[in-house]
């Protein structure tokens, strides 16, 4: 590769593409970086969006790196905003932008995240279910909140999951939270520890549901009506969070993945 400059290509824009931007030119690259995103926002981590939904933070503190470009200047990157990468060619080593630029790579950093797994089930897509992930998610749950709702029905007995429970009890409102586990934090907790903890949101007057699968959302006047696998009981709030785990990212950051290894 002598004669010419050296191509890096990062695709996502999320912490761990900032984080290998730094190790970079940390370690002494001086090539180029071509970074590309989906989205328009600097540097975001989804684990701040709840803090900022709350209140505990500006809306500037979503960005860790900072909220403006500096970032990006300081580390000689150069970034392609709203282009996600529609082919990714790794024997050619060759990446598409959705812009239509095409750039010849020698190494690529694939960091393009997470995103919320929604379960099949009829109403899943309604505008007025939320998630809880990107910045865009954070903003449109802070602004449903600006509307004093009273109730929130939370379905995912995830670490997200109870920082939206917390979330919504903190503003006065009625919750719900619903898991098709048999007791929250199953993935994380012991039996016995997740029965303390939900002893604790019991005694707070959080109705819990564990073992309930959603079988349907349906829209109401007010908000939804969400029906489960448990009982032929419903539940009815005007905010619909689902907080069921996530996946990564790469189906849909990169329509095309050809020979990639």
């Amino acid at each position: 590769m002598h004669g010419r400059e050296k191509n890096m290509v990062i695709v996502g824009n999320g912490c761990a593409g900032a984080e290998g931007i730094k190790a970079l030119r940390e370690s002494g690259y001086n090539g180029n970086i071509h970074l590309f995103t989906d989205n328009r926002w600097p540097v975001s981590n989804p684990m701040l969006t709840t803090y900022y939904v709350a209140g505990k933070i500006g809306f500037e503190g979503l960005f860790p790196y900072g909220a403006r470009q500096e970032f990006y200047r300081e580390y000689k990157v150069d970034v392609y905003t709203e282009s996600h990468v529609v082919a990714l060619d790794a024997e050619q080593k060759v990446v598409t932008g959705k812009n239509g630029l095409e750039l010849k790579y020698d190494k690529c950093l694939i960091a393009t995240g997470a995103t919320p797994v929604l379960p099949p089930v009829e109403g899943i897509n309604s505008d007025r279910v939320y998630t809880m992930r990107t910045v865009e998610d954070a903003i449109r749950l802070k602004e449903a909140m600006a509307k004093k709702p009273k109730k929130a029905l939370v379905i995912g007995a995830s670490m997200v999951g109870i920082k939206l429970v917390e979330l919504f009890y903190n503003v006065g409102m009625e919750v719900c939270l619903a898991d098709l586990a048999q007791y929250i934090f199953p993935l994380a907790a012991h039996p016995n520890c997740a029965q303390f903890i939900e002893e604790r949101l019991t005694q707070k007057g959080i109705k819990l549901r564990l073992g309930a699968g959603v079988e349907k959302v349906e829209e109401t006047t007010g908000g939804v009506r969400v029906y489960f696998n448990d009982s032929t009981a419903s539940e009815e709030a005007e905010l619909l969070v689902m907080s069921t785990g996530v996946r990564a990212k790469i189906a849909g950051s990169i329509v095309s993945l050809r020979r990639v290894r």
